[in-house]
């Protein structure tokens, strides 16, 4: 059977078909009957005009209003859409006439007349609106940036208006009246070239005034929607200023269409950048940051040089420069001493005087210091300065008086420890000048920093401040060397610190003693414990044996932690045989310091009171109380007593953790012993917490009871390991003191200079006390309480455990393809891989508890949530991700180092071994190196895991989203934006590089894991409410609206996936999810009780008196949030609640049918409507819809309603 015989078929049997076009009907007829598609002898001959069919009716109507569309008509004789009783909306109006112009005949009209405009007026008029912006105060590169573009939109616009609107006058007489009159074609081009230079003059002239973009289009707009009803004798009405918006639009479109190919090579240019540059470095600057590298590095050079003992041995230094007594260590042995610096001079060689005779050591050490003197060239009056320099104070003293052109200081006069105390000097001198020298000839690296016409141009200046907020941190600032030389410090910092933590771990992990079998736990057994007591009491008898000196492997590892950080220019106290950290339990440092920080809260009535009574204005005075405290009692005596009696008085008001440590600390017989004892507990804390790390380089100063120590051995060694390796990266590229940090802070600009110390504080670790970025801690202690509730509520408690069983396709997957994916599924099983992602830390991050504010997890609300977010199992699933994530890492790194090195297919092609190359370079690893090494996979691992399982990284995210004051207000939020960027910065990168891939992985993501999760949801809905879930759109995808509800549905988009996911729940609009995407989940659910609950339960008390206790429970289900006890809540509805719920459904329903009815123009349209009723009336045979529901007659009704409005207003 053919097709046209089937057609003929349905209009013999059906003669009211016969207005239908074809394509229409056949279209209809298969959807409802897809039998019928077998029996034709070509079952899939498509026509492309079924395409053009399926168009929403705005883009029709551009069409038909189009130069295109007339031309069409011109030669059939009839419009190619049929639109009548279209009634466009004042939105749809806008999109007709903007997308009118990008039809093909209008475009090419446009593009013509306004690239020959264009190029005419570009170099004149630039030069004049550069002027006039910079007597505004614009920036030089913006001001020449924003004049090209205006004098080149001033000629396009007024030529291409013109040679538009001659065009279209020719047509229209055509159409009309059959002919074309020249004289009229003329008058309307003469018209156009008006209007278009109106517009322009008008934009041109408010870009001299500093206007944005936005208000300049609405001024245009204006003028325009004014200029066309007056210039033909009429008073303007808003329908003109609707038209003049699209026009308006559409000329600016073809005005970008114009420079579409410098554009597109600009994307491409772009889209393949790494992030980062290598630049030159200013003298002043290069002296600064030099100076605190060059010491920085000078102490690393100290404590790195091997020295050898009489027998041999290998000792290095770890005591500070200067000291008479000189602390030794033997990393291998792990035994320490201490000598005298004459006597280490003496008995102490360097590695590379091994060979030298006892007797002509000196010499040799004499020889290479004049060697070192050389190289400095340095002149006879410094050279004698230095040496004197290095004298003991008593010898220089006595050659003080030295005349440097008379009298000369010999190295052979020198004694040992002189000449060791001068080599130091040198070497110093020398590796400051080196590093100097180095970053004035090689430059260092930047972050590269990203500059937006758009977002700098287009919004007025209160917009472009909230698009700042939303801004990411790496992207803010200025483009200045300091703060991008920062932005690069703070990645480099992260990238060093995880793969330290991969390192130690690793190496904790390779003992074997921390993955103990059966066999060895039971030794521990005893009855009545469990399974979590037993694990404890073996690693408590590890605990024991280290300490014992029993596990030399472990001793192995705490050395080699210490051998790190000594190595990148920390320096320890000292160093421990058998050394066990002593830390307390997991977050009682944090909670403590909590409790001891509210009894002297700034914001507090004490604190009021010591500023009214004391005159004491110090905003931070907790912290420096503690960071000095003899220094700051002597300072504020009278303050001290103050808080000495406040202490004293608040010990019952402690915690009791908190009593315990202040007790233990206590020293009687002391004055003001509470307030020391206070001291003494809160520096040791803030050591712990905050940028430097008490256990490795400050000796322990204050006592902790046994019962607060932490004796789980391996909790005890991860959390050390994890705090030593923050420490060691931070010393790395910070300093110890954060000397490089200052160097580059105080030659920033002051835009720069607060966001580079508000992520510092975040570097630092501080950011959580420190009173300029937190509310009081009783109020932030609210805060949290509200955060957890939330998070047990929204996600222990939700469908999150669902999108994240689904989110590898938008994540991993998505980037690395699905074959590497399930490669790295399969890679699991080796040992070596398992151990590789153990090493690099990938799932030491918990999303749950950046969801929660960073949790300290002792309050009952924590641990409630913390159980809810196990058992849903959203924890354990965020874990596997992460898993997955590190494994999939590996092996794309594989794939990504042969097709660089040329092997394989696209190893031949250039242009995937230049998209290889970068996404190496992306992933931390140099791809011009010989082989890949473990370092290079974990550094993968942690960068590829961190960006697609959406972890925190302070660069990524905007400063507000990190800050403290607002996390409540971004809670969830900021996971959306984070996916947003992530997706848009992959398919930049990839199609820059011409690989489509990833948006064609999202389309198979939409179609299976929509699908999956849509279903799933569906199931799990009816099993916890007992009744079948409407849901008309639970079938497979079948066009694009389907696919981008199914991409929302597995969180793909991001925020805008929080938008269109709300709007498809029941009763939602679009206004209420933009709504609902705005609003904080707290003020949600405080809009809930105050509009919703409150008022429902006076209309239950007021109707049903007594009854409405049996309807409470329901609505406090119902107020939680939680999409679980929500559905929950159906099981336990009164039958007159379940009824009404119920009817307000269907309500709902019913008004969505009777839209589709009335808007129905082709038989697809009332298929589509019938079948929603028909989902319907599945899910509720007791309540069904039925005919009357919607009638023709209720049709009309809605329509002459319409009307009424329209016309009558």
């Amino acid at each position: 059977m053919t097709r046209q015989k089937l057609l003929s078929a349905f209009r013999n049997q059906n003669p009211n078909l016969s207005s239908y076009d074809d394509d229409k009907l056949f279209t209809s007829i298969i959807k409802k009957y897809p039998e019928y598609r077998d029996q034709l002898d070509n079952p899939y001959e498509f026509d492309s005009s079924q395409l053009l069919s399926g168009l929403p009716n705005f883009v029709k109507d551009a069409y038909n209003q189009s130069i295109t569309g007339m031309a069409e008509e011109m030669s059939t004789g009839q419009k190619r859409f049929d639109l009548s009783g279209y009634e466009p909306g004042v939105l749809e109006d806008i999109g007709a006439g903007l997308l009118s112009f990008a039809m093909p005949v209008d475009l090419v009209t446009t593009l013509a007349g306004g690239g020959i405009g264009g190029a005419a007026l570009k170099s004149t008029a630039t030069k004049f609106i550069t002027k006039k912006l910079a007597k505004n105060g614009v920036k030089g590169n913006v001001a020449r940036a924003i004049a090209q573009k205006t004098a080149v939109n001033v000629g396009r616009q007024t030529a291409g208006l013109a040679t538009y609107e001659g065009f279209k006058s020719a047509f229209t007489q055509k159409l009309e009246n059959g002919d074309i009159k020249p004289e009229e074609v003329v008058k309307d081009t003469m018209s156009g070239a008006l209007l278009g230079g109106s517009m322009a003059g008008t934009g041109a002239y408010l870009t001299t005034k500093g206007w944005s973009t936005m208000s300049r289009v609405l001024a245009e707009t204006g003028v325009l929607g004014t200029t066309i009803p007056l210039s033909e004798g009429e008073v303007p009405e808003p329908q003109d200023y609707v038209n003049a918006a699209g026009m308006m639009l559409g000329i600016k479109a073809v005005g970008g269409a114009i420079g579409f190919p410098s554009k597109l090579k600009n994307f491409v240019l772009e889209g393949r950048k790494t992030g980062y540059k290598k630049e030159l470095v200013k003298e002043d600057l290069a002296k600064d940051f030099g100076v605190a590298v060059g010491k920085l590095d000078d102490v690393a050079r100290r404590q790195t040089e091997t020295y050898l003992d009489s027998k041999g041995n290998k000792w290095n230094i770890i005591s500070p420069e200067g000291r008479k007594k000189i602390k030794l260590v033997n990393y291998n042995t792990g035994e320490s001493k201490v000598v005298k610096d004459s006597d280490f001079s003496l008995q102490y060689r360097l590695a590379d005087e091994a060979q030298i005779p006892l007797g002509k050591i000196m010499p040799f050490r004499v020889k290479n210091l004049r060697n070192l003197e050389a190289s400095q060239s340095m002149d006879s009056s410094k050279k004698q300065l230095l040496r004197n320099s290095a004298l003991s104070k008593k010898k220089s003293s006595t050659l003080s008086g030295l005349d440097p052109k008379k009298d000369k200081l010999g190295l052979e006069d020198m004694t040992p420890v002189e000449l060791d105390r001068y080599r130091n000097i040198l070497l110093k001198r020398q590796s400051i000048g080196d590093a100097i020298n180095k970053l004035k000839t090689e430059g260092w690296v930047t972050q590269e920093s990203k500059y937006s016409m758009f977002k700098e141009d287009f919004f007025p200046k209160p917009i472009k401040g909230i698009m700042e907020g939303l801004t990411r941190a790496k992207y803010r600032g200025s483009q200045k060397a300091p703060v991008r030389k920062y932005f690069n410090d703070i990645g480099q910092y992260q990238v060093d610190r995880d793969a330290l933590n991969g390192e130690y771990l690793g190496r904790l992990m390779q003992t074997g003693l921390f993955n103990p079998t059966k066999k060895q736990l039971s030794r521990f057994k005893k009855p009545g414990m469990s399974n979590k007591d037993v694990e404890g009491a073996y690693y408590k008898n590890l605990h024991d044996l280290v300490k014992e000196g029993k596990l030399p492997e472990v001793n192995a590892v705490t050395s080699l932690i210490a051998q790190r950080f000594t190595a990148s220019g920390g320096q320890i106290p000292g160093f421990q045989q058998n050394y066990v950290p002593g830390m307390m339990k997991k977050d009682l440092a944090d909670i403590i310091f909590d409790d001891m920080v509210k009894a002297v809260d700034k914001k507090s009535e004490i604190a009021r009171a010591i500023k009214s009574d004391f005159n004491y204005t110090d905003n931070d005075f907790i912290l420096n109380m503690v960071s000095d405290p003899d220094k700051w009692i002597k300072k504020n005596p009278k303050v001290a007593e103050y808080l000495n009696t406040l202490i004293q008085n608040s010990m019952s008001k402690f915690k009791k953790e908190t009593r315990s440590l202040i007790s233990a600390n206590v020293e009687s017989g002391s004055g003001l012993q509470y307030l020391r004892a206070y001291q003494k507990v809160g520096r040791g804390l803030s050591e712990e917490l905050f940028n430097t790390f008490g256990n490795l380089e400050k000796p322990k100063k204050f006592k902790i009871p046994e019962e607060l120590l932490e004796n789980n051995l391996k909790t005890l060694l991860s959390r050390y390991a994890t705090k030593a390796a923050d420490r060691t990266a931070f010393v790395k590229n910070f300093g110890v003191k954060g000397e490089k940090f200052r160097a580059l802070v105080n030659k920033a600009e002051p835009e720069d200079d607060r966001i580079m110390r508000t992520l510092h504080h975040h570097v630092k670790g501080d950011i959580e006390y420190h009173s300029s970025y937190n509310y009081s801690p009783r109020t932030k202690e609210v805060w949290q309480k509200v955060m957890e509730w939330e998070t047990a509520s929204k996600i222990g408690l939700g469908y999150a455990p669902l999108l994240n069983v689904t989110q590898p396709m938008i994540s991993s997957a998505l980037e690395a393809g699905y074959l590497p994916f399930f490669k790295g599924l399969i890679s699991l099983s080796n040992k070596k891989t398992r151990e590789l992602i153990e090493r690099s830390g990938v799932t030491n991050y918990s999303m749950f508890a950046e969801m929660m504010g960073h949790s300290k997890g002792t309050g009952l609300s924590s641990k409630v949530a913390e159980a809810l977010a196990k058992y849903s199992g959203f924890t354990g699933i965020n874990k596997l991700n992460q898993i997955t994530a590190a494994s999939t890492a590996k092996v794309l790194v594989d794939d990504m180092f042969k097709i660089v090195k040329g092997r394989g297919v696209r190893g031949k092609i250039k242009a995937s071994r230049g998209w290889a190359s970068n996404k190496l370079e992306k992933l931390g690893i140099d791809p011009n190196k010989s082989r890949l090494t473990d370092k290079d996979y974990i550094t993968a691992m942690s960068k590829f895991a961190r960006k697609t399982q959406l972890q925190k990284d302070i660069l990524e995210d905007p400063l507000l989203f990190n800050d403290p004051r607002a996390r409540m207000f971004t809670q969830f939020k900021r996971f959306g934006l984070r996916q947003t960027n992530y997706l848009k910065d992959l398919f930049i990168s990839d199609l820059s590089r011409g690989n489509f891939m990833p948006i064609l992985r999202l389309g198979m993501a939409g179609f299976a894991g929509g699908t999956i999760t849509l279903k799933s949801k569906a199931w799990l809905k009816e099993q916890i409410s007992g009744e079948r879930v409407f849901n008309p759109d639970e079938k497979i995808p079948e066009d694009l609206m389907d696919v981008v509800e199914n991409l929302s549905a597995v969180g793909a988009f991001g925020f805008m996936g929080d938008v269109i996911s709300a709007s498809m729940e029941e009763g939602r609009t679009y206004s209420n999810a933009i709504k609902f995407l705005a609003y904080p989940p707290f003020m949600s659910d405080l809009n809930n009780l105050m509009f919703k609950f409150i008022p429902a339960l006076e209309r239950d008390f007021s109707t049903y008196q007594a009854d409405a206790f049996a309807r409470m429970p329901t609505r406090l289900l119902r107020l939680t949030g939680s999409s679980f006890l929500r559905e929950a809540s159906k099981q336990i509805e009164t039958e007159g609640y379940k009824l009404n719920r119920i009817k307000g459904t269907k309500a709902l329903r019913v008004k969505k049918v009777l839209n589709m009815l009335e808007k129905a123009k082709e038989p697809k349209d009332y298929d589509e409507a019938y079948e929603e009723v028909s989902s319907w009336n599945k899910s509720f045979p007791q309540f069904p819809i039925l005919m009357s529901d919607i009638s023709m007659k209720k049709i009309m009704q809605r329509k002459m309603r319409r009307y009424k409005k329209r016309v009558l207003g």
